[in-house]
Parts: structure tokens; sequence; C-alpha cells
């Protein structure tokens, strides 16, 4: 069984991610897990990836997050998670929640106080034994 973006929060050491739009898209199959910190990331994936965006290289307004839902969308990528915190991304913006719906692109929320080498090796690892 593939993992998708549903599972994402309830493998082991991530149940902090939740699931916040896109859910009618929540079966799309995770290929690998990408960090993404240039303005576009469609020219650095494949297809299938799990797109994380921290929000450290760049300032993120709402309108930046809006294009990388499309971008998302059109790199046919598994999902979208937007690190959030104090620090970077306070908070998802409720337009980009429900942009996300109408794309049916899942949208999940980390926060940043969740290491990311434990999330990408979590979600690799669940890729590799599946």
């Amino acid at each position: 069984m593939a993992i998708t973006c549903a599972d994402i929060p309830g493998l082991p050491d991530l149940e902090a991610i939740q699931l916040r739009g896109g859910k009618a898209g929540a079966d799309r199959v995770v290929r690998w897990p990408y960090v993404a910190e240039n303005r576009s990331f469609k020219p650095w994936v494949k297809g299938g990836e799990l797109v994380f965006i921290t929000g450290i290289s760049r300032h993120r307004s709402p309108e930046n997050l809006a294009e990388l839902v499309y971008e998302g969308v059109d790199a046919n990528i598994a999902g979208l998670v937007i690190l959030t915190g104090a620090a970077y991304i306070g908070q998802l913006p409720a337009s980009l929640v429900r942009l996300a719906d109408e794309c049916q692109l899942p949208l999940l929320e980390q926060p940043y106080s969740l290491p990311m080498v434990t999330v990408t090796e979590v979600v690799s690892r669940a890729i590799i034994a599946d």
C-alpha cells in the first residue's frame, strides 16, 4: 500500500502535522519528500513529491503561497507542507486553505518546532518500507 498525503499525520512522530486543505486530494501518493527554498520549485520536481516550504530563505507572502499551490497542481506534486511558527510563516491564511480545497491539492501544516530531519527521515523510511 502506497503512502498518501492523508497518511502523513499518522506516521510515528509526525502527529503534529495536520491536513488543513485539499482533503479531496488527500489520497495522492507521496513519491518522495522535497524541501523547496527557491521562489519556484517546478523546475526541481518530477511529480509525486511532498513539497515542504519553510520560509527560511525567502519571505512568503499570502500571494506567493497561493502561487505555490497553483505551481504544485501544475507540477503534479503529491502535496504541499507549509511550516508555521513565529519565526517565518506565522500561520496559514484562510484564503490558502480555500484555494487548496478548490484545487484539491493537499495542504498540510507542520509546526516549525518539528525538526525537518525527523520529518524527512520518517517519510522516506515509510516510502522505502512500502
